[in-house]
């Protein structure tokens, strides 16, 4: 399912609130989320200072996520199970959406993305779901994993 098509589906289930007005990404933005946190997904429409929105929340059930995978709750581990033991292989695209804007070295990833501010005691915005690829450059095995990150 692609992130429109989940968008659409959780607005005419009434699972989507848009965010139209301001909002700050230092603290106001997560705050809103933080008070939401467990109801609907949250669209922040309009982010101080960036022209892109923010989308909060659309795995924050079960049933959300197996409904964007396309199975029914009760078989959630069954799929994953699957899909753990049978991986879709990856591949590289010459065109597509995810082509749409490309950024090259060197840009500040803080100006481009608005990346939330949770807290007054972090010491900077964090990335709360940022997935790493990488791959060990002495056995060529490639690993992801979900980070929280720091933007430094």
């Amino acid at each position: 399912m692609s992130l429109r098509n989940c968008l659409e589906r959780l607005e005419k289930q009434g699972e989507l609130v848009r965010v139209r007005r301001e909002v700050d990404r230092t603290f106001e933005l997560a705050a809103v989320a933080k008070k939401l946190d467990g109801g609907p997904a949250v669209l922040f429409e309009n982010v101080r200072g960036f022209g892109i929105p923010v989308l909060l929340g659309t795995e924050g059930t079960k049933d959300r996520v197996a409904a964007n995978l396309g199975v029914k709750r009760k078989d959630l581990i069954d799929h994953f199970a699957r899909a753990i033991g049978a991986p879709v292989a990856w591949r590289r695209v010459a065109d597509g959406p995810v082509k749409a804007r490309v950024l090259r070295a060197p840009f500040d990833i803080g100006r481009v993305l608005p990346v939330p501010h949770h807290y007054e005691k972090e010491p900077a915005p964090f990335i709360t779901g940022g997935m790493v690829v990488a791959r060990d450059p002495d056995s060529g095995v490639l690993n992801a994993s979900y980070q929280r990150m720091q933007l430094k």
